[in-house]
C-alpha cells in the first residue's frame, strides 16, 4: 500500500491528491514486482547488543516474540531500495541505503519484524516518511531513540520492560506521535522533540518504578499528557498555549507563558514521582488523570 511522500498518510491507488495534507500523488507503476526478503539475525558476541535501523518511506511493524535476536520479512518492489544486514562486534545494522521516495511513483515499503528478549539490547530508528508501529512491551531496551521524518508513530509498551531503560528519546517533523503504557517502559529519562503537529503520552502501566523526568518539546501543534490515577506529577509548562485540566491535575502556580500543574498526590506522596517539563511555540495542552 502505498503513502504519501510529504505526511506519510496511506493512500490508495486511484488517490491523485493526499487528503491529509493536498500533496499531489505521482502516477503508480504498474510493472513492479513485489519482493520479499526474510530477516533472521543471531544474537551477537557480548551480554548486551545494538540495534539500529535506517528506513526509507515504508509502513513498518515491530513486537516481541522472537527466538533470535531479530525476525521478520521485508517486503519491497525497488530493487534499490533492498535492505542491508550486517553485524559488527555487538551492533546489528539493517538498512535501506536508497529511499523508495527517490523513484517517481507509487512504492510498497514493508518492514514487519519481530525482536528478541534473550539480553539488554539498545535500539535507534531513523526513519522517513512512514507509518509505524512499535510494540515494545517485555523487551530489555536500555536506550531507545526514534526518529521520523513524517507520519504517524505510535509505541506503546504493554508488559513492562524487565532492564532499566536510561533514555527514551523520540523526534518527529510531522504528523502525529503517540506513546502509551510508558509506566511500564521502566525509563528514568524521557526527551519528546516534534516540529509540527500531535503528541500523546499515556502514562499507563503497572506502576511508576522509580522518579521520571519528562521533557516535551514543540513547535505547533498539541499536546495530551495522561497520567494514571494516584501518581504523582508536576507539570512545568512554557510557551504561547492554552492548558486544560482534566480529573486530579490542578494549577498550582505561575501564568499565561510560564505555569506549573501537579496532580493532588504530588505533595503528599513520598514514593517515585513524574515531572514534566512543556515547552510549545503554539499550540495547546490538556492534562489529564485516567480513571
Amino acid at each position: 500500500m502505498p503513502y504519501c511522500m510529504k505526511c506519510g498518510k496511506e493512500l490508495s491507488q486511484d488517490d491523485r491528491f493526499c487528503s491529509r495534507c493536498g500533496t499531489q500523488v505521482p502516477g503508480y507503476n504498474t510493472n513492479t514486482q513485489l519482493l520479499v526478503d526474510k530477516i533472521e539475525v543471531n544474537y551477537p558476541e557480548g551480554d548486551s547488543a545494538k540495534l539500529k535501523m535506517v528506513v526509507g518511506a515504508s509502513s513498518l511493524e515491530i513486537g516481541s516474540g522472537a527466538g533470535k535476536f531479530v525476525e521478520g520479512t521485508i517486503d519491497y518492489d525497488i530493487p534499490e531500495s533492498k535492505p542491508f544486514v550486517s553485524t559488527t562486534g555487538n551492533i546489528v545494522r539493517i538498512e535501506q541505503t536508497r529511499d523508495p521516495l527517490a523513484y517517481p511513483h507509487y512504492f510498497s515499503n514493508k518492514w514487519n519484524l519481530r525482536l528478541g528478549d534473550a539480553k539488554p539490547f539498545t535500539m535507534e530508528l531513523s526513519a522517513g516518511v512512514i507509518r509505524t508501529n512499535l510494540s515494545l512491551g517485555k523487551l530489555p531496551i536500555t536506550d531507545l531513540l526514534i526518529e521520523a521524518g513524517a507520519g504517524d508513530t505510535r509505541i506503546s509498551f504493554k508488559e513492562t520492560n524487565p532492564s532499566i531503560m536510561n533514555n527514551l528519546e523520540a523526534r518527529v517533523g510531522a504528523g502525529e506521535l503517540k506513546l502509551s503504557g510508558l509506566l511500564n517502559a521502566n525509563f528514568e529519562k524521557m526527551r519528546i522533540k516534534g516540529a509540527v503537529g500531535s503528541i500523546d503520552l499515556d502514562f499507563a502501566g503497572e506502576k511508576l518504578q522509580r522518579d521520571a523526568q519528562v521533557n516535551v518539546g514543540s513547535g505547533v501543534g498539541g499536546v495530551t499528557v495522561t497520567v494514571g490515577k494516584g501518581i504523582p506529577a508536576r507539570a512545568r509548562i512554557r510557551g504561547l498555549t492554552s492548558v486544560r485540566t482534566y480529573g486530579g491535575f490542578f494549577r498550582s502556580g505561575g501564568g499565561f507563558g510560564d505555569s506549573e500543574y501537579q496532580t493532588e498526590d504530588y505533595e503528599s506522596s513520598s514514593g517515585p514521582k513524574i515531572e514534566l517539563e512543556l515547552d510549545l511555540g503554539v499550540g495547546s495542552i490538556s492534562l489529564r488523570t485516567s480513571p
